[in-house]
């Protein structure tokens, strides 16, 4: 089947898998606000001077959630892989607002950070999303051909979220992962796989990680950050 034939069969069960970045709670965003700090030194930070973080609103939720002010965040709550490209809404450095695409024609990064997956978790096949995102790696390193690619692994929900319905669920997650992965490898892109410092001893996301189950507090907004410090591409 071709791409176009397999989204056309996605189901109405996956067309609601956008429902729970959408709809953001207020709850999660006051959390990350409020009791956000910069996570690392200023030194460790600057790192990211010329970084930009691309993705959901878990990306959304660590720029929030660690103060981080000195990187480029192009992230919004309900942004999934299929719908980048004609989302139009980022700041533009000439001035209005452009795709994510847009802006890197008119400033240039060292580093990317990429951050999608959540919203897919609905979608009949995993190939679709691999596939989709092996799209944006490639648009990305076309625009920008000596910038470093970082792909976020998909991080795991609570316990309580995976075993609430059929689609949020960490089985799937630990699935998709091994497949975003190869694809990151491929590309030649650096995996990220923060999982490892984000599990518990039954490899979800603590209950205390996450106001709703699915995005993350402060504290493990700090530990992913942290994270992202600690595996950066050897020169």
């Amino acid at each position: 089947e071709s791409s176009s034939e397999i989204l056309s069969e996605v189901s109405e069960e996956s067309e609601e898998s956008v429902v729970i970045e959408s709809e953001l709670s207020s709850e999660a965003v006051s959390e990350a606000v409020s009791s956000g700090e910069t996570s690392g030194s200023e030194g460790e930070n600057s790192y990211l001077n010329d970084a930009v973080f691309i993705g959901d609103s878990r990306m959304q939720g660590l720029q929030l959630g660690t103060g981080l002010t000195n990187a480029t965040f192009l992230a919004e709550r309900g942004l999934s892989v299929d719908k980048l490209e004609d989302t139009a809404i980022f700041p533009l450095p000439s001035g209005g607002t452009g795709t994510v695409y847009q802006v890197l024609q008119e400033q240039s990064f060292g580093k990317a950070y990429l951050m999608f997956g959540v919203n897919e978790l609905g979608w009949i096949y995993p190939e679709v999303f691999i596939e989709d995102f092996r799209e944006i790696v490639q648009q990305i390193k076309a625009l920008q051909p000596n910038i470093v690619i970082y792909v976020n692994a998909i991080l795991p929900v609570t316990a309580s979220k995976s075993s609430d319905g059929d689609v949020y669920t960490n089985e799937k997650i630990n699935a998709w992962n091994p497949m975003l992965r190869q694809m990151a490898e491929e590309e030649g892109c650096i995996f990220l796989d923060a999982v490892e410092v984000m599990r518990d001893e039954t490899g979800a996301l603590p209950e205390e990680a996450a106001t709703d189950g699915v995005h993350l507090t402060a504290e493990y907004c700090q530990k992913w950050l942290a994270y992202i410090l600690d595996h950066k591409a050897v020169s």
